[in-house]
């Protein structure tokens, strides 16, 4: 596991990547987006008459980042 976004004493970063990390830091990374859209589809295929609108959609999307937090490294 790296952490990208880490800092090291007597290191400058690329201006530009510096840039880009404080401007996507807290932003969920596209691969967890992803799964979250696949858990949507799954969850879509247990439940269809359920559609999430917005709110319920980030209450889920917040709650799915609990989740694979709490699954990480299993």
């Amino acid at each position: 596991e790296a952490n990208i976004a880490a800092t090291l004493t007597g290191w400058t970063r690329f201006a530009a990547a510096q840039e880009w990390l404080d401007k996507n830091r807290g932003k969920p990374e596209l691969a967890t987006l992803e799964q979250f859209e696949q858990f949507l589809i799954a969850r879509r295929f247990a439940i269809p008459d359920e559609t999430p609108g917005p709110e319920a959609r980030e209450k889920l999307f917040q709650e799915f980042l609990k989740w694979q937090q709490a699954h990480e490294g299993r």
